[in-house]
């Protein structure tokens, strides 16, 4: 065993164990791998995951992977594809058209089903979402998963985003419908019957 981590005989210390994977546990729940600085987007997937009707709306959007062959297991490949620097070429750079954009929220859309249904249906106790660490964009910049980032950011624009990619395969916007809202902004006097208000 000790040969499978190192070249040499000694014999494996303590600080060097590394764990494996370990089952869901029984009637529980899967978790979502933290890459460093990712908790703030694992808490949003997993809010959003838990509520039923965007969890099955989610699922049942076909359309977004079209390919049979494309890898969505979590588990890393030979070839470094996590961003965990943010040093990915950026592939929407310079290009601001429609159908580069539409591909981009189709993309996150099938990252985001391929989590959905790795925490509805996989054995293992937690799931890796390295697809989405690799496509998603903040600011049209990729994401450094070693930075701390704003939850309520990260969930306005993968809401918006998911909208996008629903609207793009002519599929009902369900998180609008879902999490859908108004901003309201009144101010009131105190000392006068003066009242101000926009929606």
């Amino acid at each position: 065993m000790p040969s499978l981590f190192s070249d040499c005989d000694e014999s494996i210390g303590e600080w060097e164990y590394l764990p494996p994977v370990g089952p869901r546990p029984f009637k529980g729940f899967v978790g979502l791998k933290n890459a460093g600085a990712t908790c703030y987007m694992n808490s949003v997937l997993q809010q959003l995951y838990m509520i039923r009707q965007i969890r099955h709306g989610v699922l049942a959007v076909e359309g977004a992977a079209t390919d049979p062959e494309e890898d969505f297991s979590g588990e890393e490949r030979m070839e470094q594809e996590t961003n965990l620097d943010g040093n990915e070429e950026d592939t929407m750079s310079g290009s601001s058209n429609e159908e580069s954009r539409k591909e981009y929220h189709i993309g996150i859309l099938k990252q985001v089903q391929a989590i959905f249904a790795h925490l509805a249906c996989s054995k293992l106790q937690y799931y890796v979402p390295r697809g989405l660490w690799k496509h998603f964009k903040l600011q049209g910049e990729p994401v450094n998963l070693r930075e701390q980032h704003d939850a309520c950011e990260f969930y306005n624009i993968l809401v918006e985003s998911l909208n996008e990619a629903l609207k793009a395969l002519g599929h009902e916007q369900i998180m609008n419908k879902i999490l859908g809202g108004s901003y309201s902004d009144q101010k009131i006097c105190k000392t006068c019957p003066h009242r101000y208000s926009s929606h």
